[in-house]
């Protein structure tokens, strides 16, 4: 697939230390960049064209309340690293991002909200039509968090951030699956260090 979103939750996150996450970086042809003194990872690298096992995929990240709040420095790095892979010199063939207008690729509840409200929509009855259900989840998961994870007005996710809809998808659009060797980096929590407030990301390089 050329575009794809994934669900990132803060529990998950601490159960895995991370794994989701560093699946939304391998998509990108993005490795992370750890400090040897600390082990911990304190930027990234982005994978040359001859290096990726496959074509970039555009990756839109839809995040819980949890993590917004408890991981402010993935949701800076996750930016940084779309910002980075869309401005490389390569076909849009091969890397999506290069031609997307807008780079906002996180998004979830506006900040100091949690929850969608949509579970609470169908205990109570108060809803007729799937539609109805679905406009409530893109209207209060649709806001977009940018590095130092403050929200901006809902606004459809997917549309925003190029993805497209069911039925416009290919016929023979497939399932890339990850090797296990491309996830063995993926970092314990306590590793992931990355400042929010850090304008240029310490370790970014091209390799």
């Amino acid at each position: 697939p050329r575009h794809i979103m994934l669900d990132l939750w803060g529990s998950a996150t601490i159960r895995t230390g991370g794994e989701d996450f560093a699946q939304a970086l391998a998509l990108l042809g993005v490795t992370p960049v750890w400090d040897t003194a600390s082990a911990r990872v304190t930027g990234f690298e982005i994978l040359p064209q001859a290096l990726c096992e496959f074509p970039r995929v555009d990756v839109t990240l839809h995040v819980s309340g949890l993590f917004r709040d408890m991981f402010p420095g993935l949701i800076a790095l996750f930016d940084d690293a779309v910002r980075a892979v869309a401005a490389c010199d390569e076909d849009a063939s091969f890397n999506p991002l290069t031609q997307a207008e807008d780079l906002r690729r996180v998004f979830g509840a506006a900040s100091g909200s949690y929850g969608l409200g949509v579970g609470d929509k169908i205990v109570r009855g108060d809803w007729t039509t799937q539609e109805e259900l679905a406009r409530q989840f893109i209207e209060n998961a649709g806001h977009a968090l940018d590095r130092e994870g403050a929200s901006s007005p809902a606004r459809p996710a997917a549309s925003a951030a190029g993805i497209p809809s069911r039925s416009t998808l290919a016929p023979d659009a497939k399932i890339i699956r990850l090797k296990a060797s491309r996830m063995r980096s993926c970092p314990a929590l306590s590793s992931w260090w990355y400042s929010p407030t850090t304008r240029v990301p310490r370790g970014t390089r091209r390799i």
